[in-house]
């Protein structure tokens, strides 16, 4: 009995990490342009890289804009179950690597 309670818990938390993916990214792009006084009006591009390390996801976050040029903004490591896109997860199961233009995310 006690094993379909630790199931349904593990469940409930991956689904909630499977979902906070996409609005994690919109969450870190919002939080610069706020730091750095800018709107989305200023970043002539925003990607997100994906690489497929030993044991782990490597993401990572760049904007380009006029005033600054290409800047990191984030790095993190995290597991493939957190990745929810199917296409984006096959694609770096597949290659090894992903990328995405994610300004769209912004409207």
């Amino acid at each position: 009995m006690i094993w379909l309670v630790v199931a349904a818990i593990a469940a409930a938390v991956g689904a909630g990490a499977v979902v906070a993916f996409w609005p994690t990214i919109v969450n870190k792009l919002q939080a610069w342009l706020r730091e750095n006084n800018l709107t989305k009006s200023a970043l002539a591009e925003a990607v997100v890289r994906l690489d497929r390390m030993a044991g782990h996801v490597r993401r990572i976050l760049r904007v380009r804009t006029r005033a600054y040029g290409v800047q990191k903004i984030s790095e993190e490591q995290l597991s493939l179950d957190d990745i929810d896109d199917p296409q984006l997860r096959a694609e770096l199961e597949r290659t090894g690597n992903a990328e995405r233009d994610v300004l769209h995310l912004l409207d």
